[in-house]
């Protein structure tokens, strides 16, 4: 049996694997969204973006929940820093 492939199978065969490609990029493309959003991750954008501010506003690497830390527990924030 032999195979004949004309010009429109080819293009028909060509836009399916097209497609395939650009669905299986679109799914990762997804899933780094998903993880740069996702309030669950330590590497959401939001998680970042607080704690490079408020590393800035303390000088020094922190996150918020450390400084909130900090603020609900101030003894041993300053025996810290005596130290």
């Amino acid at each position: 049996m032999k195979l004949k492939l004309n010009a429109t199978a080819v293009l028909a065969i060509a836009g399916v694997a097209a497609a395939l490609y650009l669905a299986w990029k679109a799914k990762q493309g997804v899933a780094a969204v998903a993880t740069a959003i996702n309030p669950a991750s330590a590497d959401n954008i939001v998680n970042q973006g607080m704690d490079a501010v408020v590393s800035e506003a303390r000088g020094r690497d922190s996150s918020l929940g450390a400084w909130v830390y900090d603020m609900l527990h101030p003894d041993e924030f300053l025996d810290l820093m005596s130290q």
